[in-house]
Parts: C-alpha cells; sequence; structure tokens
C-alpha cells in the first residue's frame, strides 16, 4: 500500500510540476499552422520605382504589383494574422485561399509605392517598424528612408494595414546585452509609442534579422507578445510550443506563385 501511495504522490507531483510549467512556459500554446489553418505568409522589405536597385530584399513595384495581380487571379484573399489566429480559435471562418502580406522595416516606400497598390486593390497587408527608426517626419539612416508616425496613422486607419513591431531597434535581440529586464523594457517602450500615435493593437512581432533562441520565444510571450514570426526555415518541434508563425521572403526573381509553393513545401518538411 505504501508503495502505491507513494507512486501515486509522485504521479500527482509530477502532473502538477507539467501543468505550472506549460503556463509558465507557454507549452499550452497554439499556433495556426500546427493544425488545419494553413496560411502562406509572405514577406517583402523595400520596394523600388527603379528595377535595377532591386535585391533579394528589394522588388520593384512592377514586380509587387504583378504579384498582387496573380494573387487574385490564382483566388487567394490577403488577410490579416488577427483572421488568422480568429479563425484557428473558432472566432470567424476564413476565406478559401488566405495569405498574409507582410513588410519589414517600415521603409517610406510602403507609403509612396505599397500603399497606393493595395489601395487600388482593396487589400490588406501589414508592415513592422523599427520604432527608433519612426519620427514625426520621414526618417533618414544611412540610404535608407523610413515611415514618420503620420504617414502609418493615414494607412492604419484605411483598415487595409496593420503595424507591427520590428524591435525598439534593428538589433538581434540575442546575446549579453539584452538581459531580461533591458528587453522588457524594450518592448514596453516600443508599444507605448506605437499605440501612443496609432491606437491599440494587437503585438505582433518580427525578430530583428531573424535570430532568436528557446529564452527569447519564452520571454518575448511572457512579455504579452501574442504572436512571433519566425522564417519557415527555422521551425522545429520545440517552437511549436510557442505562439509562433512562419513566413518566406520574397525576392526579386521568386514568383509569387512560387513563394507559396516553397513556403508550403518548407513548412511542410519542417512539421512532419
Amino acid at each position: 500500500m505504501k508503495r502505491i501511495k507513494y507512486f501515486k504522490t509522485l504521479f500527482i507531483t509530477l502532473l502538477i510540476i507539467i501543468i505550472n510549467s506549460q503556463i509558465i512556459y507557454g507549452f499550452t500554446a497554439k499556433n495556426p499552422y500546427t493544425e488545419k489553418c494553413i496560411c502562406p505568409v509572405l514577406t517583402y522589405h523595400d520596394v523600388k520605382l527603379d528595377d535595377t536597385y532591386t535585391s533579394d530584399w528589394t522588388v520593384s513595384a512592377e514586380k509587387f504589383e504583378n504579384d498582387i495581380k496573380q494573387l487574385i487571379e490564382n483566388g487567394y484573399t490577403p488577410i490579416f494574422t488577427k483572421e488568422l489566429v480568429d479563425a484557428f480559435n473558432g472566432k470567424c471562418e476564413l476565406p478559401e485561399k488566405p495569405v498574409i502580406i507582410q513588410f519589414d522595416d517600415g521603409y517610406q516606400s510602403f507609403f509612396n509605392i505599397v500603399y497606393p497598390i493595395i489601395y487600388k486593390y482593396n487589400i490588406k497587408a501589414e508592415v513592422y517598424i523599427i520604432v527608433d527608426y519612426t519620427k514625426d517626419l520621414p526618417y533618414v539612416n544611412n540610404t535608407d528612408i523610413f515611415l514618420s508616425w503620420p504617414q502609418l496613422k493615414i494607412v492604419s486607419d484605411s483598415g487595409l494595414v496593420y503595424v507591427g513591431l520590428h524591435g525598439k531597434s534593428h538589433k538581434p535581440v540575442i546575446g549579453s546585452e539584452f538581459t531580461d529586464e533591458k528587453l522588457k523594457s524594450d518592448f514596453s517602450y516600443a508599444w507605448n509609442e506605437i499605440e501612443s500615435h496609432l491606437g491599440p493593437q494587437p503585438h505582433y512581432y518580427v525578430y530583428p534579422n531573424g535570430l532568436f533562441n528557446n529564452e527569447t520565444l519564452m520571454n518575448i510571450t511572457e512579455f504579452g507578445t501574442q504572436m512571433q514570426f519566425i522564417w519557415v526555415w527555422n521551425v522545429s518541434p520545440n517552437i511549436k510550443n510557442y505562439n509562433v508563425l512562419p513566413r518566406a521572403n520574397v525576392d526579386k526573381n521568386q514568383d509569387i506563385m512560387s513563394s507559396i509553393e516553397y513556403f508550403n513545401k518548407a513548412l511542410k518538411l519542417k512539421t512532419r
């Protein structure tokens, strides 16, 4: 009897530890990509009028508009991340072929080039900004120009654009510089800035340079981030335990339908 009682007590103790671990470390998190709500997430950066200045991280305005046309012609509907999360939680239904279109860094080209195109086709897109580079006037850093708060207010108020966080600075949030206290302070400051200018926003976050580790996944979740984005090629089984969505970059040489095909194949390979 003592042996049975011992193992019963041990089992209950272990069960409590597991449940507490799930609560503390986010192991109860659910990701739309782990079940039925699979939705390609496609990422752009800067957009240029002159295609001679394009690269793996920069596309021409012509290509971006052609990408949008192809998506529409092939039955895809751009949605917000919030719609994907809500659908996963049973709060709404998704269109037959959803896709999420994102822009990193918050270049001014989003306002001058991208926004007129998404307005023309009445589609949704997301832009993830660097708060230290976001001022009352467009901010110049080296050769890059970044969106201003008034420009972001215009696109946000249109209902076609969600504005998320790509970091207070653009430094990777791993390494000795980013203590838990600094990371928490940076996130608090960044979201306060965004919401003081644009109003309440879902707290979605894109990692600068795509760099993260298990500690950042856990801490950033605890700081109130509802979704974190990583590159699809970095998906691994343990990442499913956190509120994470994968995405794929669209470069100047890649047809948009090929980008979706790549995303789907890579995700299937990584989530077997």
